[in-house]
């Protein structure tokens, strides 16, 4: 074992990260769904464009699955409890 200099990172692989279909992730990441390029002057106000981009897909991915409520149901032994309103 010997000793880094200060500030030095020694980094090696222990895992290999793939896709539940076997694609490797190294060398090739994850490719985004929405792909959003960074704004400069936004970033300098403070303003994470990305981010953004992604808080409001989540968002509308919520509100789609809110349009068409579930019926809440549980069981408990042989008792079924369901509220459909």
């Amino acid at each position: 074992m010997m000793a880094l200099a200060p500030r030095t990172v020694f980094m090696y692989p222990v895992a290999q990260p793939a896709t539940p279909d076997g694609t490797v992730l190294e060398e090739y990441g994850i490719i985004p769904t929405l792909e959003v390029g960074l704004d400069r002057e936004k970033l300098l106000k403070g303003i994470d464009s990305e981010l953004e981009s992604a808080l409001e897909y989540i968002r509308n991915q919520i509100d789609k699955l809110n349009a068409f409520p579930q019926p809440f149901c549980f069981c408990v032994g042989n008792e079924r409890y369901v509220d459909d309103e």
